[in-house]
């Protein structure tokens, strides 16, 4: 359960920072006619940029956030598979491979992504610059990363699904609260 909460969530927040891009573009589309006032003042691409700038703001806290709380669910996970579980070194392996990923982008890619996207916030989209490329390449590298570890966390799962232990004598022990001549459990 805490391995597909790990899945979900790197899904979730990969669309909505992909998302977070078109945001201002929807609400400069369909607006109500008090806020096509203010943007016909402002100007299409002004709009646009004071639009997006708290979208873009909104989805880097979220994204940090999100971040922190997979350093916290990968350490709990690993701690779980080595002290509540009996699964072998490969399960612990893969898993502190995943936690790899996870420093990797919360204190690599990360931080330059965000630090990026700050300096991009209100140099419009038309105008090309050296951050700009380098967001792209940045953000590209993190999409990247963050599929690669969503493969990595499902191969993982099928994995622990496939090998899962299970006593042969399980459902005998079950069955032995129903035999009569079992009178530790009836009496």
């Amino acid at each position: 359960m805490l391995l597909g909460f790990w899945l979900a969530g790197s899904i979730v927040m990969t669309f909505v920072a992909a998302d977070s891009a078109n945001s201002a573009s929807r609400l400069l589309l369909d607006h109500g006619p008090a806020a096509g006032i203010h943007i016909k003042s402002m100007g299409q691409e002004e709009a646009r940029i004071m639009l997006a700038y708290p979208v873009r703001q909104q989805v880097r806290w979220w994204l940090e956030g999100w971040e922190n709380l997979e350093l916290a669910l990968g350490a709990l996970f690993f701690l779980f598979l080595l002290f509540g579980t009996r699964e072998g070194k490969l399960a612990l392996s893969v898993t502190l491979g995943i936690y790899a990923i996870v420093l990797f982008e919360r204190f690599v890619t990360l931080p330059q992504m965000l630090y990026l996207g700050a300096q991009m916030d209100f140099v419009p989209v038309n105008v090309v610059t050296p951050d700009r490329n380098e967001l792209t390449a940045v953000q590209n590298a993190f999409t990247g990363v963050e599929i690669v570890k969503a493969l990595v966390i499902l191969g993982l799962g099928v994995y622990m699904i496939a090998h899962t232990r299970r006593s042969s004598h399980s459902w005998d022990q079950v069955d032995m609260v129903d035999k009569s001549d079992h009178r530790h459990v009836d009496g």
